[in-house]
């Protein structure tokens, strides 16, 4: 299923042409943080901002659910407040929910380990409930899905502002059937977003700058 994606993207790749990473490289410039340009689709950010650690890239995707490349950013933050929230379009809920249904009917009836590794994803949507509370917009809770440990702790992170963010996206470059998921857990922030080709350097800097808001927040 992933894989004919990939393909049809890998060949609107090669016939689309490259944006300008200006935007990125000036948005890094202005945060103190390093910004590489590793070619067509490809780019690295890293640098620290006080006790934050930023390491950011573009490339090659490592998930399945994400086709051709994806935008892979963390912010180590300098602090563990012991809650795991995860922010994810509720598309991407649905595939790996599907995902996971296929790999636990891979249980035996003696409850033997399962063969591979369940990947963190598959247990994030498995055992975290899925929150809500007043306040945001309808279309919020259509698009996004909430994932927590601590209902509590999710509605203090995901405030007005983020909400704000999260629902406004440079036009047309990430829909709800993007994949984009961001998780907070062990003192990190992690955040991967599909980047289809063309690389939209304005969607880039959106992702950045809303990680970095998030990285602020209160959880």
């Amino acid at each position: 299923m992933f894989q004919l994606a990939r393909h049809a993207l890998q060949r609107l790749a090669a016939a689309r042409p490259v944006a300008s990473t200006e935007p990125l490289a000036l948005w890094c410039r202005n945060h103190g943080l390093q910004f590489s340009n590793l070619g067509p689709m490809a780019f690295a950010v890293q640098g620290a901002e006080g006790a934050r650690i930023w390491r950011a890239a573009c490339g090659p995707s490592t998930r399945g659910y994400i086709a051709d490349h994806e935008l892979l950013a963390r912010i180590h933050l300098g602090r563990d407040d012991g809650n795991l929230i995860v922010v994810m379009h509720r598309s991407l809920r649905h595939d790996i929910e599907a995902v996971s249904q296929a790999l636990f009917s891979q249980v035996t009836d003696d409850l033997q380990t399962l063969a591979q590794e369940v990947p963190e994803e598959v247990r994030w949507v498995s055992t975290l409930r899925d929150t809500g509370w007043q306040g945001p917009p309808a279309v919020f809770w259509e698009r996004f899905a909430v994932l927590a440990d601590d209902p509590a702790a999710a509605r203090r992170w995901i405030d007005e502002e983020a909400v704000d963010r999260l629902l406004g996206w440079p036009s047309g470059s990430v829909t709800p059937q993007t994949p984009l998921l961001i998780s907070r857990q062990r003192g990190r922030l992690q955040m991967r977003l599909q980047m289809d080709p063309p690389a939209d350097p304005d969607a880039a800097v959106h992702a950045l700058d809303l990680l970095r808001l998030l990285a602020g927040q209160p959880a």
